[in-house]
């Protein structure tokens, strides 16, 4: 079978502008298929046992996408963290739309609602909220940032924690400026890596012809990083009190250097385990990297 060619740009051909993933939606988990979620999840429940806190029985996922690692939470199989009831918030109701057609045969614990991360509104208090995939990047503005991090002290028990990975502006610096070329079963896409290193703003343009569609669908989206003391800074402002940072996925502190981190933050200091229990802690997370590095 002769190898899928991109679209042909004709005077005649129908382009679109799309928003909000509505057509990157369709195709984003096959996009997408080498993202290490296994080790993200694994990761998430490390951390966050790691300083002593309890179990969750009910979480927030914010900028949930297509629901790959609620997935997870709610009946992954291993010894990880299961809590009892997950929801999961996104702008984009095509994302949603995904993320319920995939957990439709998972159990009833969950809930998925359209919303915007920076106008957080749900009724009711959680014991951990978090958001991977460098979604925190995508709030582009620092009253943007802000109000995200306001919304989830709102929304947090005072003995929970926030886990957020991000991209920093070292990260954002170093890509490559090129085009990708993603062939589906059904569809071709192509990815324009952009950078606009004065402001560390990383641009993808995403060029999509799906094949029973006429028109070729354009789509933007733009990430920004900001330096991490000035994200400490909006942290502490919002109320957190307790902060750290590790390199992803390590257990080294997280600098300006390292490409991506994950932050962790709450309203005080958590317990912390027993020196036995950080022993244990720590060896069981070794095991687990070595999992994901052979198998």
């Amino acid at each position: 079978m002769p190898e899928k060619q991109p679209p042909e740009f004709r005077p005649d051909s129908k382009l679109s502008s799309a928003n909000n993933y509505e057509v990157f939606a369709e195709i984003y988990d096959e996009v997408m298929s080498a993202v290490p979620y296994d080790l993200w999840y694994d990761y998430l429940n490390f951390l966050y046992r790691y300083h002593g806190f309890e179990d969750p029985e009910n979480i927030l996922e914010l900028a949930c996408g297509t629901g790959e690692v609620m997935k997870r939470f709610l009946g992954y199989p291993g010894e990880n963290t299961k809590s009892d009831f997950i929801i999961g918030v996104d702008r984009s109701e095509y994302m949603l739309a995904q993320a319920r057609e995939k957990l439709a045969s998972m159990n009833d614990n969950f809930l998925l609602v359209q919303q915007d991360i920076r106008e957080l509104k749900l009724a009711r208090e959680f014991d951990f909220i978090y958001s991977i995939f460098d979604s925190i990047n995508y709030i582009t503005g620092k009253d943007g940032l802000e109000s995200v991090f306001k919304g989830v002290y709102d929304h947090l028990k005072d003995d929970g924690v926030f886990i957020f990975d991000y991209n920093t502006c070292s990260r954002l610096q170093s890509i490559e400026e090129g085009v990708s070329n993603f062939y589906g079963h059904d569809f071709f896409c192509q990815w324009q890596d952009e950078v606009i290193k004065e402001e560390d703003i990383w641009r993808v343009e995403l060029t999509i012809n799906i094949d029973d569609r006429e028109e070729i669908i354009y789509e933007q989206h733009e990430e920004k990083a900001f330096p991490l003391e000035e994200v400490k800074s909006l942290l502490h402002k919002s109320g957190f009190d307790w902060i750290e940072l590790y390199e992803t996925p390590k257990l080294k502190k997280g600098r300006e250097d390292s490409f991506r981190v994950h932050f962790m933050a709450s309203s005080h200091k958590p317990p912390g385990l027993s020196p036995p229990g950080y022993l244990n802690a720590y060896l069981r997370w070794k095991m687990c990297k070595l999992k994901h590095l052979f198998f």
